[in-house]
């Protein structure tokens, strides 16, 4: 049986207490019959949940391995074009072409170098604006009422 299953069992079962029909006795054993169901379904969740992470970890340790060789890859790329462009000035042959290749050196749009920022007028920067949330939630435990802005409180499972 699947858990929503006994989830409405137990619901209706709930129905039932002030029912004179069923005894206390009928009722006791009932609820202990779908408890020790419910908590063996519980039980293969978390094993599920534990397989899970598991895989999870895998995947992680999997992407991390995957990450380098990337970096690996893309600084390779980097160092052969850097070795071809520095052939190509060294032998002052900025551009050509190929059977299946066009190459030229040329110049590339204006980038800012800054060598510190001293000297630099404040209309040039960007100034953010960001929530401090946690000295608003304090504010807010401490009676500050803001419009669209309050408390929620909610609940979470935790399997140990």
């Amino acid at each position: 049986m699947k858990l929503i299953e006994l989830s409405q069992i137990y619901q209706n079962m709930l129905q039932l207490i002030d029912d004179e029909k069923v005894t206390q006795e009928e009722l006791k054993l009932a609820f202990n019959q779908i408890d020790e169901e419910i908590e063996e379904k519980a039980q293969n969740i978390a094993f599920m949940l534990k397989e899970i992470d598991s895989d999870i970890e895998k995947f992680k340790k999997i992407e991390e391995e995957f990450a380098i060789k990337r970096k690996r890859l893309e600084s390779r790329k980097s160092n052969l074009k850097q070795y071809l462009e520095d052939n190509m000035k060294a032998v002052d042959k900025k551009k050509f072409k190929t059977e299946y290749f066009s190459f030229n050196i040329q110049k590339n749009a204006p980038s800012l170098n800054v060598a510190t920022e001293n000297y630099i007028p404040n209309e040039y920067y960007i100034t953010e604006r960001k929530l401090d949330r946690k000295k608003l939630l304090d504010a807010i435990k401490n009676g500050l009422e803001i419009k669209d802005v309050s408390l929620k409180q909610s609940e979470s499972l935790r399997i140990r």
